[in-house]
């Protein structure tokens, strides 16, 4: 999409001059931002800006950056003003170490003080720094960099400015600097938006006119409704909806995002973690997403051994897991469609009822510290024995299915597909899609076990457990058989922001490839994501009925080809491939108590959806 069909943000500068900026402060969203915006830019040329940006000298392909877990990215600011519009959206995509006011001497120090290996550095210049620190001696450090590392000149200054750097320099020529251009450069970076621009007069022989590398839009990007024909007064529905669940006790806080056509189009965080109103909800906090993880794990590890012609959809368990069971004879197909016969729940309530004596340290099943055998844990000292969990597992092998193959919810169908799926791959799940997935896609806050990469601080707390676990749950899984399994399981687990799931979602809709990197084929995607025989649902994936019934979580316009999941703890994320529309929302309803029906009862979750759709082309795009 075109540069030009973007909305101006704030053209003030920030003029706070840290040396080191190790992280980036909550930014608001790029729409928010205009939308607040106190001195937006004068009328600008749309078509000039957009052929403005052009990018040179793409060595090794750098840009649109790959891998973006896999890189040490060091940001060098340049100039008397620190990037912190720069900072905040470059870390929407990667993390980074940014040093503001840096000069020549400096920035060689820190790169000789840095391993080769896996380092990126991001050199940001501005009119103030070739004034001041002279162009040439500039160029000559950034040379003396590129002899050991990759680097990438991100030049707001004038054009004639780049024929000072040596071939081995990746050149992104900018327009003048903005909050703006500051924000578009970061996405450009990863892919966010396409480069079409080339050079209109020659500045050297090795920068010919002409000369210019066009690059497709690979990434999600921060964009205005606008710019996707949604008027943005039409999404202030969201908000009042959103914050009015706050008020009315459906939930303490929620995460909210809408993506069309690629782009990040609202991206907001309501209330507090809980109703204290002690700490806001950030953008970058995760939440429980409860029986998301049955779309966002245990489905995608499915499509990634289907893929592979490692799991056959009407294969039977016992092609997989050798023994006796009733169970062996039930096919993937009828787990991933809930259409197995098995009973709704997994059959663990004597641990779950079980009464601990809490004067005694470890006894048969838990113990207060991680002492072996007890070394799954499932919440704070809280930890069960090693022997008590293989007794679940062999457990869920004596079930007997019905025998009527009639479509019922159930979370053990996904728990024996998770079985299944780490005996083929010959990894535990959580592995197989970091691995495979999550890492390559650059996902950071989808994850199991958070509390393993996250402080608690940073997640959002679920209920308080008065009657088996006896605490507030935070970073520790909701859901007890998933909690029983170490926190690891097939039927729930997974935390996130909406940002994370938002993206993996977009991968769906774009068939199964995402940031120039391919996860599954598009037949693959296609055939999961399709309403199945006799059943409402997809493969793993939820669906609109099209019946009345009882109130459901998604828009009465979704279109029939929408799919995706909604979560016990109040989650929900859809994505409408007719309408190249994404909608996740995150909510903690169950905290405190788990009971709480109002998500349900003022049946917010669809009506937040359907204000999306009441929204669509309501702007006229721009040209």
């Amino acid at each position: 999409m075109n540069i030009f069909i973007w909305i101006v943000i704030l053209s003030n500068f920030v003029f706070s001059k840290p040396k080191d900026i190790p992280s980036t402060p909550n930014a608001p969203a790029f729409a928010e931002m205009v939308a607040h915006a106190a001195h937006p830019l004068p009328e600008i040329d749309w078509q000039h800006l957009n052929d403005s940006i052009v990018l040179l000298q793409n060595t090794d392909s750098l840009i649109p950056v790959q891998d973006l877990l896999a890189h040490d990215f060091q940001i060098l600011q340049f100039g008397d003003f620190p990037y912190s519009t720069f900072d905040y959206y470059f870390r929407q995509y990667a993390n980074a170490t940014s040093y503001a006011q840096v000069n020549p001497s400096s920035a060689i120090q820190l790169a000789d003080s840095i391993g080769q290996k896996n380092s990126v550095f991001i050199a940001l210049v501005d009119p103030s720094a070739t004034a001041n620190l002279s162009d040439v001696n500039i160029a000559l450090a950034i040379n003396k960099i590129a002899e050991r590392h990759r680097i990438l000149v991100v030049n707001f200054s004038d054009l004639q400015q780049l024929t000072n750097y040596s071939r081995a320099v990746t050149l992104l020529q900018m327009p003048k600097r903005t909050l703006f251009s500051e924000a578009i450069a970061a996405q450009v970076l990863f892919g966010g938006i396409e480069l079409i621009g080339t050079l209109t007069d020659s500045l050297s022989y090795d920068l010919p006119m002409g000369a210019g590398e066009f690059i497709s839009a690979t990434r999600l990007a921060h964009a205005t409704p606008e710019s996707v024909g949604i008027a943005s007064e039409k999404l202030q529905k969201l908000d009042i909806l959103a914050e009015g669940g706050v008020r009315v006790g459906a939930y303490p806080g929620a995460q909210l995002m809408v993506v069309k056509e690629g782009k990040i189009i609202y991206d907001k965080a309501f209330g507090h973690h809980s109703y204290d109103g002690y700490q806001e909800v950030d953008r970058t906090d995760l939440y429980d997403l409860a029986s998301i993880t049955k779309v966002a794990a245990t489905t995608l590890a499915a499509m990634h051994l289907y893929d592979k012609q490692l799991l056959d959809l009407n294969a039977p368990i016992r092609t997989y897991i050798s023994g006796k069971s009733a169970l062996y004879y039930t096919r993937m197909r009828y787990l991933l469609t809930h259409t197995s016969g098995l009973q709704s729940y997994i059959p663990i309530a004597k641990y779950i009822y079980y009464a601990k004596d809490n004067g005694v340290q470890c006894d048969s099943i838990f113990c207060t510290r991680p002492l072996s055998p007890y070394s799954v844990q499932v919440a704070d000292g809280m930890y069960l024995s090693e022997q008590v969990k293989a007794r679940i597992w062999k457990d869920l092998f004596k079930v007997k299915p019905s025998k009527r193959r009639t479509y019922r919810y159930s979370d053990l169908n996904f728990v024996l597909l998770q079985k299944v799926i780490e005996e083929q791959s010959g990894r535990p799940l959580d592995r197989l899609l970091h691995e495979s997935i999550y890492q390559p896609l650059g996902l950071r806050h989808l994850t199991y076990q958070p509390l393993r990469q996250f402080e608690s601080q940073q997640i959002v707390p679920t209920t308080q457990d008065t009657a088996w676990r006896r605490q507030t749950l935070r970073g520790h899984v909701h859901d007890e058989g998933a909690a029983l399994l170490g926190g690891v399981a097939g039927n729930a687990g997974l935390f996130s922001n909406a940002q994370d799931l938002a993206v993996l979602f977009q991968m769906l809709l774009n068939g199964g490839s995402y940031g120039g990197k391919r996860y599954f084929s598009p037949a693959t995607v296609d055939r999961f994501i399709s309403k199945q025989p006799k059943v409402h649902r997809g493969l793993g994936f939820d669906k609109p009925s099209g019946k009345p019934g009882r109130r459901p979580a998604y828009a009465y316009a979704a279109s029939a080809s929408t799919f995706g999941h909604t979560g016990f703890t109040g989650t929900c994320v859809w994505a409408d491939p007719e309408h190249n529309l994404i909608f996740v929302l995150l909510t903690n309803r169950v905290h405190p108590d788990k009971y709480n029906k109002k998500l349900v009862q003022y049946n917010l979750r669809a009506q937040m959806h359907q204000a999306v759709y009441d929204a669509l082309d309501s702007a006229t795009v721009l040209e």
